[in-house]
């Protein structure tokens, strides 16, 4: 069984956005009026990146959240908070960079060897929720929404 491609699935909702009104020229993440927070993460208060922030713009926008807080279930039930029955989740892709012990080469050819880092990729599936779809967790202030150039300088 072949693994699901999560970069289409975003694409794919992307498209189906821009397409459900041709006429509008916004992003759809725009459309709503909704002020446009860049998303952080509600426990570990780091922001979220690359295509992740696309797509929790356009979960936000189809939902109407106007925080841009999000976490994963376990990670709300850490703050004392509880996802509500019936809520669906957003997804975003984790990624992980670690090193091995011993660079592996499969390959018999001794230059693949020589380009082998010892450092391996990963990406996999994740879900999170938006703090309006939790009971029990109340924003201590608002949170800091800097734009891209101030975000990169954290």
């Amino acid at each position: 069984m072949p693994g699901r491609d999560l970069y289409s699935e975003i694409t794919d909702k992307l498209i189906a956005l821009i397409e459900a009104d041709p006429g509008q020229p916004q992003l759809p993440w725009r459309r709503a009026g909704l002020p446009l927070g860049l998303p952080i993460n509600a426990v570990t208060r780091k922001p979220y990146n690359g295509v992740n922030i696309v797509s929790l713009w356009m979960a936000a926008d189809a939902k109407g959240y106007t925080a841009p807080l999000w976490a994963t279930f376990r990670q709300w039930q850490s703050a004392d908070a509880q996802v509500r029955a019936g809520e669906k989740a957003s997804l975003v892709i984790f990624y992980k960079e670690f090193e091995t012990a011993h660079p592996a080469s499969a390959d018999p050819d001794p230059s693949a060897a020589d380009a082998d880092d010892g450092k391996r990729r990963m990406a996999r599936a994740s879900f999170v929720f938006n703090a309006a779809q939790v009971d029990g967790y109340a924003l201590a202030s608002e949170p800091e929404l800097g734009g891209p150039i101030e975000r990169m300088a954290v």
